[in-house]
């Protein structure tokens, strides 16, 4: 499997997750998220176009981190889910508390940073 690609963008850090034939775990993005946060990043972009299946346990990574977000004024947003994502998303009711996009532009102008 492909690591995480991370790309710092003023105040904005995009994570770019990596394809897998296997569902997504979460187990990296916990340890890059996780890092985010004692760097002090907490304004975080995922881009999961290339994600096509995730488990119950990448869903708690993604809530854990945005517990830890928010008290800092921070938020995670998401774009290019692929449709099996985007229904467990809806399926869940996380669609919502996350923030989806169709492409990383309308994600990165959400944040209202010029």
């Amino acid at each position: 499997m492909s690591e995480i690609v991370r790309k710092d963008d003023g105040e904005i850090t995009i994570l770019v997750l990596p394809s897998s034939k296997e569902p997504c775990r979460g187990d990296e993005l916990k340890q890059v998220l996780l890092g985010l946060h004692m760097e002090n990043r907490h304004q975080i972009i995922l881009d999961m176009s290339q994600v096509a299946i995730i488990t119950s346990s990448f869903l708690g990574v993604l809530l854990g981190a945005t517990n830890r977000t928010r008290p800092h004024n921070g938020n995670i947003k998401l774009f290019g889910l692929q449709p099996r994502v985007c229904t467990v998303f809806q399926l869940t009711r996380l669609a919502r508390i996350y923030e989806i996009f169709v492409d990383l532009e309308s994600a990165v102008k959400s944040f209202g940073f010029d």
